[in-house]
């Protein structure tokens, strides 16, 4: 995973880390900037935890985060295979148009 990817992840979990750790202020979430050992000194201060408690609740907040990922890429799958079963003609038509479309953008 690039740098790029992981603060692009970040930007998304942005509200997440509001939900979690109201008494953060939005520039305190802005400087993390998906440094999670700046997450954790932040949380350390702000809620005067001892640092293992608050690289613990961290850690659980990425693993549960990572879960939910999963999760819903999961269910993505899961319907996109229901719908190709359900109208298969659609999907085949759907994933020719498809191919010819990026094949006149590739050829352009």
């Amino acid at each position: 995973m690039t740098t790029d990817q992981i603060k692009g992840g970040f930007e998304k979990m942005k509200g997440k880390i509001k939900e979690k750790w109201g008494e953060l202020t939005d520039n305190e979430i802005e400087s993390i900037k998906g440094d999670w050992q700046t997450l954790k000194g932040l949380i350390q201060e702000k809620y005067g935890m001892a640092k293992d408690k608050a690289e613990e609740e961290v850690n659980n907040f990425l693993k549960s985060a990572k879960e939910n990922t999963k999760e819903n890429i999961d269910q993505a799958s899961e319907a996109i295979i229901n719908y190709i079963k359900k109208k298969p003609v659609t999907s085949v038509l759907a994933a020719l148009a498809t191919g010819l479309l990026l094949s006149f953008i590739i050829r352009s």
